[in-house]
């Protein structure tokens, strides 16, 4: 009640005067701006923030009539299950079957029932395919359906999910909520949810809480919070297609890449042009990143090749094609090496020795746009998940490559950030370079890409302008926008 919580060393609360009531079996959903504060209510509700020395509390939480202060961690982890927005930082161990059955032999549950509940677990996730993987083979996608996997297993009376759909495909994510809210029926499961996709949630009816700058600024019903919500307005793109058509920037021959004698990628097979911004589609695992990193040269085709700006990716390092080619990563913290914000944005362009005349005032007014320059003297690290995303991208547009290639840049962005973060690329775009983003959220970026590419197992299934996208898909039997028109529909 009255929650109000400050990190160390920092000068403002992160939290202020958090007020609200969940009963046992509901669901309730907290959206708002990035950076605003809800990942930290999230550790806070999981019992997370009391264990330590991490900041200064005032006001209380309770749970089950009980001040969760006072409450041990292995107690609350017993009733509370916590999936963090980067699955990645909750894993404990190097395989699928050892992360899954992890928690539940700390609880000294008997082995038939550990291998009982892992089956189930990932029965719900649908990833039985998963099993004896490697976590480090995963897709991100794949990640995340583990780490929410792992956290049913346990059993728990409340789940708490961190934008558990991020980097989810649409059909994945529908199937997921799907499966949430029949726990929530048959075993009187508890959700909260942190998400951004709220039209994908409103068949649930859930109570939505909005934050911003730490503070609930509203409690509402979620449909009467859509409803009210002015849309936003969506830029044409026919006006810089076919600009550039004569200018041939990366070329694609029959390329293919294989993993530990699997071939991941197979016969990919395309030519991208000049003002180009295209969309990278396909289900978790389908072989977007890894097409990604091969047309950034760190991965080395098995057969075929690469031309980039007519020169073959394989005769040039990789510190050459970055001068030409940016890329972010799905992980925006697999890129983060630098100790504050400023030093982050610029190392780019100061390791190639542009001079600072042509990068300090850009990089500045990158940071001011996109809500980073109060930062610029801290830690990376310090930042939410959001934030550091649109770091990455500052720090690759610090430097203005031809070629921008992007692994889920819109994780973590309310859509006010991600409509802005769009309206950057589409402007380097129609400035003559090359933006390629996969992503899982047509609804936001089919309106400022010109082009789609969809792979299905390492194939490039469809190659087509984005105006067709949709029927082309739906003539495939690949239902990858269902879930977003059933929302629709349902609003």
């Amino acid at each position: 009640m009255d929650f109000t919580f400050r990190y160390q060393g920092k000068d403002h609360d992160t939290l202020s005067h958090i007020n609200f009531k969940i009963k046992k079996g509901e669901m309730l959903v907290i959206a708002g701006p990035s950076g605003c504060g809800k990942s930290t209510l999230a550790l806070a509700l999981a019992g997370f923030l009391f264990q330590q020395d991490f900041g200064s509390v005032m006001g209380s939480i309770e749970f089950e009539g009980k001040d969760i202060s006072r409450i041990p961690l292995f107690e609350m982890a017993d009733k509370v299950g916590l999936v963090q927005q980067n699955p990645e930082n909750q894993f404990c161990t190097l395989t699928v079957i050892d992360e899954l059955a992890f928690g539940l032999e700390n609880r000294c549950l008997p082995i038939s029932e550990i291998h009982q509940r892992i089956q189930w677990a990932l029965m719900v996730i649908d990833g039985q395919n998963l099993e004896h993987r490697e976590i480090s083979s995963l897709s991100g996608g794949e990640k995340q359906k583990i780490a929410i996997a792992s956290m049913l297993a346990a059993k728990p009376d409340v789940l708490i999910l961190d934008e558990p759909t991020s980097n989810l495909d649409p059909q994945a994510s529908q199937n997921l909520f799907d499966v949430i809210q029949n726990l929530r029926e048959i075993l009187g499961l508890t959700i909260i949810i942190i998400e951004h996709k709220l039209k994908q949630l409103l068949p649930y009816n859930p109570h939505l809480i909005i934050m911003n700058q730490g503070n609930i600024t509203e409690q509402i019903a979620l449909r009467t919070y859509l409803s009210s919500k002015r849309p936003h307005k969506t830029p044409q793109t026919d006006e810089h297609r076919g600009k550039y058509e004569s200018s041939e920037m990366i070329h694609a021959n029959d390329f293919s890449i294989a993993y530990a004698n699997k071939e991941v990628l197979s016969g990919i097979k395309l030519t991208i042009k000049e003002g180009e911004f295209i969309s990278l589609m396909g289900k978790n695992g389908a072989g977007k990143s890894t097409l990604l990193l091969g047309l950034m040269g760190l991965l080395p085709p098995s057969h075929g090749n690469i031309t980039l700006l007519g020169c073959d990716l394989k005769t040039q390092s990789v510190s050459e094609i970055a001068k030409k080619v940016g890329i972010v990563f799905q992980n925006p913290d697999h890129q983060i090496f630098t100790v504050t914000v400023w030093h982050e944005a610029i190392f780019a362009p100061r390791n190639f020795g542009l001079p600072p005349s042509q990068y300090e005032a850009k990089t500045q007014r990158l940071l001011d746009a996109c809500g980073l320059a109060l930062f610029k003297d801290i830690h990376p690290n310090k930042l939410s998940y959001g934030e550091k995303r649109r770091l990455n991208l500052v720090s690759i547009l610090s430097y203005n490559p031809k070629v921008i290639l992007l692994d889920e840049i819109l994780i973590g962005q309310d859509e006010d950030n991600a409509y802005f973060l769009l309206n950057l690329l589409k402007e380097h775009a129609q400035c003559g370079g090359v933006v390629i983003m996969a992503h899982h959220q047509p609804d936001l970026v089919n309106a400022f890409s010109t082009r789609t590419l969809f792979l299905d197992k390492g194939r490039l299934i469809l190659d087509c302008p984005q105006a067709l996208t949709e029927g082309r898909l739906l003539e495939l039997d690949q239902p990858y926008f269902l879930a977003e028109a059933l929302s629709l529909e349902s609003a």
